[in-house]
């Protein structure tokens, strides 16, 4: 089963990831590198969170979750993640998202969504998986691809791991429901989110969940 490898990590101060030729392009560059020569590996884009733009943001598809896990399990990893781990500013974060087998959601959408000149990522915690949320984004979903301008497509995926939230309570651990949306911009975004069809959808999507972030990224292949 395809599965999308979700790495989000902070970068330290004076951290140039677009040059090539600063310390930590050569960095990024070397990871990308590395990940082109595993078995599985399928695709990458990274860039960072337009609202932060200290935040790195690389989505990495593999064929399926076990190659992730042996390129993990490999001798040359360790020493990768320590040199990328030097750019870190705090411990980066990774999850898996399987955007392929939920209903309403397809890779074709994955790739429309994250080619898109800025990408929404829209993230909803909830307790557990559930097929009514899911159920409920799929209708906010059609009512945006049918109201919103400047929309391109839109993928969304459970997380396979548990991930904990602030919102899910102390200690406690529950699923990441990532939704993708590729826009031409942000204002675009930011002009939908004024309509009355995004007001009047948006209140069903929230009663499910414990807890929600967003932000935009510009993503490009790497």
């Amino acid at each position: 089963m395809p599965v999308t490898e979700v790495l989000i990590m902070s970068l330290t101060a004076g951290s140039d990831i677009k040059d090539t030729n600063s310390p930590a392009g050569k960095i990024v560059k070397d990871l990308v590198d590395t990940l082109h020569q595993q078995d599985g590996f399928q695709r990458a884009r990274l860039g960072t969170q337009v609202e932060s733009p200290d935040v790195l943001q690389m989505m990495i598809d593999w064929d399926k979750l076990e190659s992730h896990q042996k390129f993990m399990n490999s001798d040359g990893y360790p020493p990768l993640i320590k040199r990328v781990g030097s750019l870190a500013s705090s411990a980066p974060t990774i999850i898996h998202v399987d955007f392929a087998t939920t209903e309403g959601s397809s890779p074709g959408g994955l790739t429309t969504a994250l080619s898109a000149p800025v990408t929404e990522c829209a993230t909803f915690y909830l307790p557990s998986q559930s097929s009514s949320f899911a159920s409920t984004a799929h209708s906010f979903m059609k009512t945006l691809m049918d109201n919103a301008q400047g929309v391109l497509g839109y993928a969304y995926g459970w997380s396979i791991e548990d991930v904990e939230h602030e919102g899910l309570g102390e200690g406690k651990k529950g699923k990441a429901f990532l939704l993708t949306i590729g826009w031409q911009s942000v204002r675009a975004h930011m002009d939908y989110r004024d309509t009355e069809a995004f007001k009047n959808s948006i209140d069903a999507l929230r009663k499910e969940i414990k807890g929600a972030s967003m932000y935009h990224v510009e993503l490009t292949a790497a």
